[in-house]
């Protein structure tokens, strides 16, 4: 198909919602891209925390509602300062009001990885001290408090480590009674997987290498890169996903609620061998390649589908694969098409989501082209996909996207790293 950029498609009627773990899932098809420069009319920006020389790193959007009150919650590294910041503003109906920035931890702290509570509440994981090649530091987390009392409640999770991505966390609301709270981080540089955890009533952290984990272990120990946390079903069923050290394939691991201790081993399963990462961006890079995310399927509301994206930074590839099934295990794309591969742009740093009506929106960062670019599919017309550039303002714009709904104002919403100015922005567009 011929795309027109900076046009709005046709609308659909096909009903999906989505929530997000960590980094967030889609429907795919095929576009031509519109010009360089060319900065879509439907979408409006604006620069969340400036005069920085470097804020906005591994941004992290949050939007939650009680059906009449919405709040939006940013959480980023701001390196200059070597603190986790966050960015929050707050609204009713379509309306939102200005943003207010605070300071989660201002003592050397990096990477933060974020999962959201069923009240709406944020958790955030990050380290304090330490870098690759360097004197070990402290795995950390932050649990956001809005009642009496600071707003933040920090501890320590694990001394006298080195990371150098963030780690991934996941809240699990059913574990046999007891809300739980995970951790996978990967070790600078051996790449060993490790998983900490605890109950919500308990202090205590316990911490084990993936795959060599109490009982009988199912799997043999794991190395792995860009962890991703994810629970689906009821009871909850916890899934990593993974790149795996040897052969630099995607995996995925299970475990849930069971067993003697609490946790049943993890259950090892291979999808997408042919998923491969170019060894060389790994090296030299930090681009975010995957997003996935829950889909609640309309004939089973408990169930809820699984969704994974998958971006080729590297150039060539935008995916989606879908698993109907809790724990994930049959993984297909024959759900929706896939873009054919396009060497000529890369595409990092993905984000997601389907509005009211199902149209899917993948925000990403074309390294490349260095622009916000967005792609919009509608389900009805399999191969109507189109593209939009949300932002080309600055020569390098559009660094670790991540993407909301926001039902409320009927909006899509996406916060992201402006490199060139050191800025966090958000970007938004009326949805349909």
């Amino acid at each position: 198909m011929v795309d027109e950029p900076c046009r709005e498609p046709l609308s659909n009627r096909r009903l999906l919602r989505w929530s997000v773990i960590g980094p967030r899932a889609v429907s795919l098809g095929i576009a031509l891209l519109p010009a360089l420069g060319c900065i879509s009319p439907h979408w409006s920006r604006e620069t969340v925390v400036a005069g920085a020389d470097d804020v906005g790193r591994y941004a992290s959007l949050h939007y939650h509602t009680d059906g009449f009150q919405k709040k939006l919650r940013i959480v980023c590294e701001d390196a200059t300062n070597a603190r986790i910041v966050i960015a929050r503003r707050a609204g009713t109906g379509s309306s939102w009001g200005a943003f207010s920035t605070g300071i989660i931890d201002s003592g050397a702290a990096r990477l933060p990885a974020t999962a959201e509570r069923p009240d709406g509440t944020l958790l955030v994981a990050y380290m304090k001290g330490g870098n690759p090649g360097g004197a070990t530091g402290t795995l950390w987390l932050a649990a956001e408090n809005e009642g009496l009392g600071p707003p933040w409640q920090q501890e320590a999770v694990r001394t006298n480590i080195r990371l150098s991505e963030p780690p991934a966390v996941a809240y699990e609301p059913n574990a046999g009674g007891v809300p739980r709270i995970h951790i996978v981080y990967s070790l600078y540089p051996d790449r060993e997987l490790w998983h900490a955890y605890r109950p919500v009533d308990e202090t205590i952290w316990k911490y084990l290498r993936v795959g060599a984990e109490f009982e009988t272990p199912t799997v043999s120990d794991v190395d792995g890169r860009h962890p991703l946390l994810i629970v689906s079903g009821d009871p909850g069923i916890l899934s990593l996903i993974y790149v795996d050290e040897a052969d630099d394939s995607h995996r995925i691991l299970n475990r849930q609620f069971g067993g003697l201790s609490g946790l049943t081993p993890w259950q090892f399963t291979t999808f997408e061998t042919g998923w491969q990462y170019n060894v060389m961006s790994l090296i030299w890079g930090d681009e975010r390649r995957l997003a996935v995310g829950i889909v609640d399927a309309p004939a089973s509301p408990s169930l809820g589908m699984v969704g994974l994206v998958r971006a080729g930074c590297d150039g060539g590839l935008l995916a989606y694969k879908e698993s109907q099934t809790a724990p994930p295990s049959s993984w297909s794309g024959a759900v929706v098409p896939t873009i054919p591969t396009d060497t000529s742009r890369a595409f990092c740093d993905p984000s997601f989501a389907f509005d009211g009506l199902g149209l899917f929106y993948i925000s990403y960062y074309d390294k490349d082209a260095g622009v916000l670019s967005v792609y919009k599919h509608n389900p009805i017309s399999p191969s109507a996909w189109q593209i939009e550039t949300a932002d080309s303002s600055a020569p390098d714009v559009g660094r670790y996207t991540s993407m909301v709904y926001d039902p409320l104002g009927a909006a899509i919403l996406v916060a992201y790293y402006d490199v060139t100015n050191g800025d966090l922005k958000l970007a938004q567009r009326t949805a349909n």
